[in-house]
């Protein structure tokens, strides 16, 4: 993956990426992926997603708790609308490369890059991203938070909805910390 100017360039062998995906994808059908234009040469799938305002999950550093749990949550709704369009949510790599955001629009944005091998459930690729956040430089809170969350997400039989309540659970408590602490305060 290179990148840069607000480029992000992926080369896959081809087939990777189904046809009807490409069509998808390249048609702007929909909005949780950054838009693509594909260029197929020499047994090679070459991708172009324009990253213009949004960064990466590598280059961004979260504010807190509360917009972590905000961040996922988009990423979830991300899969989710992926599944309407026919685009099996267990096939996307989410990491810290693949994720874009946009701190100005509060907007997440996915780069389309298939797994290798499928996940087993559709919060497979949750999982992966959770342990690549875990793993960057993030405070001790949002760590705890990120450990809670992957935790749950292991733990079970949890869809995507299961976790999007959890989340809203955990931001329900997130905010309860944060008045109480304002209150104190006062």
């Amino acid at each position: 993956m290179i990148q840069g100017g607000g480029i992000l360039l992926i080369e896959l062998e081809s087939g990777r990426i189904k046809d009807f995906e490409k069509r998808v994808l390249t048609e702007r059908a929909c909005k949780a992926f950054l838009p693509v234009s594909i260029v197929s040469i020499e047994g090679m799938d070459r991708l172009n997603y324009d990253c213009s305002g949004y960064l990466p999950l590598t280059g961004y550093r979260l504010g807190g708790g509360m917009e972590m749990a905000e961040l996922l949550e988009k990423c979830i709704f991300a899969l989710i609308e992926a599944r309407w369009h026919l685009i099996d949510p267990r096939k996307i790599k989410l990491g810290t490369d693949t994720v874009f955001y946009s701190p100005e629009k509060k907007e997440v944005r996915l780069a389309f890059v298939p797994m290798g091998v499928k996940a087993e459930k559709a919060t497979g690729a949750l999982a992966e991203l959770l342990a690549q956040l875990i793993g960057a430089d993030v405070n001790k809170e949002i760590q705890g938070y990120l450990r809670e969350i992957a935790a749950y997400v292991e733990s079970g039989n949890a869809g995507l909805m299961d976790v999007v309540n959890y989340l809203g659970d955990l931001k329900r408590e997130i905010h309860s910390c944060e008045w109480g602490e304002t209150a104190n305060r006062i």
